[in-house]
């Protein structure tokens, strides 16, 4: 947060003991899209110190952002090779100002497990305009002398007893403490333990000691440590209080929560950078945590007063912190966003709550304007972070009309139309498929669409959340969004139905899956041919493989797909109109059948020569699928078509290369490609990792290996490929 000016006996900040010059005056640089400017280490023990700074002015017209990331030399582990430590890349520099950039050591999110800065081999200073700025002016910056300093940092929270004005002793409404304790959509790998075995230390997968080690990281993976410190945990020993009335829950919670305040100070004149405990999307996070913990704990005698007083002070610099910076101009900012309004509805102790409120619904109110597609699909096109905006949204929505608190009309029917695109990606067992970075292939946003139900009063959302026990199916069978790009085909809702997502639009603002005209099926109710998904995000073999192009179910042209990842922030969310298209054609009262059609231009092979690429799926009136691959282009080239299966078992023609599927309740399809003329080569994989990664798919937080094939053939263009789904319902 910003230093808020108060005297030291209202506020306590960071006291600066010893200060070193590092390297010299780098002086004024330049560069088109970013600058980065590396400094090996002749002294390479940085140990005495806990923060970095440099001096930097900033020469553009542009909002630039600060980074700084040290490479250490010793700190490898099973699954990071390179230890390295980022701090976000969100220290502002304002046009033609001069400031002083502030690198904490609790601002650094760390990749392997080093010992501190014991053993640094570089440091690399990077400086780069927005994601969203198009613009195509030069960077020009000058970077000063960078400096490694000692800081006393005093016990948190910094905000001492003087500095908190007097408030009514008061606790949440009634109204507040009866709101639901959602879920929250996550696509982390670490274990849900029960209450009871978080009570006992178990958490995310680690047996932890109390006091809790807030710096942990057992595997040296840097997600791990953020969700430590978003506390998401929590919930679930509040949620078995509710149940149990047990109060060793609410001792564990003002345990937990005390020690938390005094090991972790908010980062002054820093915003957080990705440091675990204050990066600002963990801070939102644990904000959200803490107000229902606020709501309901609080009651209790068993929660200590010591801890009250401490958390009334750290709510505050939570507040403030989250006031004075905005996180990635994506879902971070809705979430963050979300929790400054809820805090301005809940804590109406503060004299400032109503700046907060305003703040958080102000900012919602932009952001869905600039986040949401004109079809209702958020911009990074992912089923998960969908699902988290709207989340969020709803609790803004459901806690201010416990308020009587008006919203702006985003709250009303364009947020319900995003409601309904999350609704219609449902499958008939009530799983959700995982573009872009969604998790693993079988994801679950009931509770979220229960709730769009009650709020919008909307019957189908509640027989989706409801997993079919109350409201009514939804009527329609075809949906698609012209602006994202996706569309469903479906036979219906019922469980034994059929079920089919297409992607022919942008890639995506963030979290990019190289996966255009690919494929997600469902037959007889269950996923058969599924986006991979992803488990986890840190660098690696596995997780570069998830978002690649073969991974998916999708055609390559020379062994590769379209590389969208690396395009402009304007062509990644370019709306998808005329690429995506579908007729339907009623046969008779109770049949119906529709052609999706697919179009992508993007594909380029090392010459630069372009291809286009056709994918026409029909869904006959008898209830299969015919999928029509139509290449255009000149010369020979080889053209591959991939096919990634969930978890089951698998039979294959030996001369026809029919793939016939089933999964462990015998329910499938066969995949039969109708080809004449020519002849595949067909590649079998499952849960390989030489020479690269292929058969995996992510499924409750693990790596799973299922059966993955390519069938290739190298032939003059243009091309046309047909493929046959039939679906089984049960082994024959």
């Amino acid at each position: 947060m910003k230093d808020p000016g108060l005297p030291p006996e209202k506020f306590v900040c960071d006291v600066i003991t010893d200060r070193q010059l590092l390297f010299e005056e780098c002086g004024y640089v330049t560069s088109i899209n970013q600058i980065r400017k590396t400094f090996p280490c002749s002294m390479r023990d940085l140990s005495s110190f806990n923060q970095i700074s440099f001096t930097a002015t900033n020469h553009t017209e542009l909002i630039l952002y600060g980074e700084m990331k040290l490479f250490h030399g010793s700190g490898k582990t099973d699954v990071v090779s390179e230890p390295i430590s980022l701090s976000g890349g969100r220290e502002c520099l304002l046009p033609g100002e001069t400031v002083e950039l502030i690198f904490p050591q609790e601002s650094f999110g760390t990749y392997g497990k080093p010992e501190g800065w014991k053993d640094i081999a570089a440091i690399e200073v990077i400086v780069k305009r927005e994601k969203t700025d198009v613009s195509d002016a030069p960077i020009a910056i000058n970077i000063g002398a960078v400096y490694g300093e000692y800081r006393e940092i005093p016990a948190g929270p910094r905000l001492r007893d003087r500095g908190l004005e007097a408030m009514p002793d008061r606790c949440l409404s009634e109204k507040n403490r009866s709101l639901k304790l959602l879920s929250i959509p996550s696509y982390h790998p670490y274990p849900h333990e029960k209450a009871d075995e978080i009570l006992k230390g178990w958490i995310m997968g680690v047996l932890l000691p109390f006091p809790v080690p807030w710096n942990e990281s057992p595997s040296g993976i840097l997600e791990w440590s953020h969700f430590l410190h978003r506390h998401h945990f929590l919930r679930e020993v509040l949620k078995s209080f509710l149940e149990t009335k047990d109060s060793s829950c609410i001792r564990f919670l003002s345990h937990v929560i005390h020690d938390w305040i005094v090991h972790n100070p908010v980062p002054v004149e820093s915003n957080g950078g990705a440091g675990p405990s204050w990066e600002t999307l963990s801070a939102a996070w644990r904000l959200r945590e803490w107000l229902w913990i606020k709501g309901i704990a609080w009651s209790c005698s068993v929660f200590k007063e010591e801890t009250k007083a401490l958390m009334l002070r750290s709510l505050w610099e939570h507040c403030r912190h989250l006031m004075d910076h905005k996180g990635h101009p994506n879902n971070w900012i809705i979430v963050e966003s979300a929790a400054l309004a809820l805090a301005g509805i809940y804590l109406i102790e503060f004299k400032e709550a109503g700046q907060w409120l305003e703040e958080g619904v102000g900012r919602l109110e932009k952001e869905f304007g600039r986040q949401f597609m004109e079809d209702g699909v958020h911009f990074e096109l992912s089923p998960l972070y969908h699902a988290i905006c709207i989340h969020a949204f709803l609790e803004v929505k459901i806690t201010a009309a416990a308020r009587n608190i008006v919203l702006p009309e985003i709250f009303g029917s364009p947020l319900e139309k995003a409601a309904g695109y999350l609704a219609s990606l449902c499958r008939p067992d009530f799983t959700w498929p995982s573009l872009n970075d969604s998790g693993g292939i079988a994801g679950d946003y009931c509770a979220i669409m229960e709730l769009a139900g009650e709020l919008f009063n909307r019957s189908d959302f509640i027989w989706i959340g409801t997993k079919g026990q109350k409201g009514v199916p939804p009527a329609e069978t075809v949906h698609i969004y012209p602006d994202a790009g996706i569309g469903m085909i479906r036979s219906g809702y019922e469980e034994y139905g059929h079920y089919l997502l297409m992607r022919a639009g942008p890639a995506g603002m963030t979290h990019v899956h190289e996966d255009v005209l690919s494929l997600d099926v469902a037959v007889c109710g269950k996923p058969c041919l599924v986006d991979p998904g992803i488990t986890a995000y840190a660098p690696g073999p596995l997780t570069d493989h998830y978002r690649s192009a073969p991974a998916h179910n999708m055609i390559l042209i020379d062994g590769k797909g379209p590389v969208r990842s690396q395009l402009g922030f304007q062509e990644r969310v370019m709306p998808a109109k005329g690429n995506l298209s579908v007729t339907l054609s009623e046969r008779d009262s109770e049949s119906l059948a529709a052609v999706l059609t697919g179009i992508c231009d993007d594909y380029f092979n090392e010459s630069g020569i372009r291809f286009i690429v056709t994918r026409k799926v029909i869904f006959t009136i008898e209830k299969y699928w015919i999928i029509e691959d139509s290449i255009e282009g000149s010369g020979a080239h080889t053209v591959t078509v991939c096919w990634q299966f969930s978890p089951g078992e698998i039979r294959i023609d030996s001369d026809t290369s029919a793939i016939c599927f089933r999964n462990n309740e015998g329910r499938g399809l066969d995949l039969i490609p109708v080809i004449k003329g020519h002849k595949f080569n067909v590649f079998h994989s499952k849960g390989d990792m030489e020479p690269s990664p292929s058969g995996w798919v992510s499924l409750n937080g693990k790596d799973v290996a299922a059966n993955y094939f390519r069938f290739s053939l190298t032939c003059p263009l243009p091309l046309m490929l047909t493929w046959k789904l039939y679906p089984i319902a049960k082994t024959t």
